[in-house]
C-alpha cells in the first residue's frame, strides 16, 4: 500500500494502483442507501456508487471529509489502508 499527497488531494492506493476504500462495507453496515449518503454529503449518488465500486478513484480529501461525515465515520476509517 502506498500513500501519496498530492496538494489537497490524498492517494491512498495498493500495489494495483487502485484507490482503497469501505464505502460500501460501511453502508450496508449502517443500512444506507447511495442516495442517503450523496444528499448528506452534498454529492451524487452516482459518484459515491463510482467510488465505492472504485470506478472513479483519487477522491479529494474535501470529499473524502464529506462522505466520511455522511457515514458519521472519521476519514481513516471510510478510506483506509488495508
Amino acid at each position: 500500500m502506498i500513500l501519496l499527497t498530492h496538494g489537497k488531494h490524498l492517494l491512498i492506493k495498493n500495489e494495483g494502483g487502485q484507490a482503497m476504500n469501505r464505502i460500501d462495507i460501511l453502508r450496508k453496515k449502517k443500512h444506507l442507501s447511495y442516495g442517503a449518503i450523496a444528499k448528506e454529503a452534498g454529492l451524487t449518488p452516482a459518484y459515491i456508487y463510482m467510488l465505492a465500486k472504485g470506478k472513479r478513484t483519487n477522491p479529494s480529501l474535501d470529499v473524502m471529509r464529506k462522505i466520511a461525515y455522511a457515514l458519521n465515520e472519521e476519514v481513516e476509517k471510510v478510506f483506509k489502508l488495508n
